[in-house]
């Protein structure tokens, strides 16, 4: 090869290798910086994944509140019912107890009255 031409292709190679340098680098920037931004993403995904089960459980807490609230105060109006249920119930036995004892006391007035003329 004559060293004209052999010239040529250094000149030549070292041109396409300074090319493909260039290409690496460009690259290697462009991965990076894919890199930094899904580790950004990923930073925001954790960040908002956070937030929402914050929420989440705060929510949890409130709704359980409100239902140990209601299932309290469901609890007090059905003791206050039997309670009442109760009165009412002990006030027809004592008036069922006082109705038959004025019955046997009618009756026995009678029968004495009967026996007695």
């Amino acid at each position: 090869m004559p060293p004209a031409a052999a010239a040529d292709m250094h000149f030549k190679m070292c041109k396409k290798i300074a090319l493909l340098t260039k290409v690496i680098y460009h690259l290697n920037i462009k991965s990076e910086d894919h890199e930094a931004a899904v580790a950004a993403l990923r930073a925001q995904h954790t960040e908002a994944l956070a937030t929402v089960a914050a929420e989440g459980a705060a929510r949890l807490a409130k709704l359980t509140d409100t239902l140990m609230a209601t299932q309290e105060r469901d609890l007090a109006a059905a003791r206050a019912d039997a309670a009442a249920a109760t009165l009412r119930a002990s006030k027809i036995a004592d008036d069922a107890a006082a109705a038959a004892a004025k019955r046997e006391d009618t009756y026995r007035c009678v029968s004495i009255r009967l026996c007695v003329v």
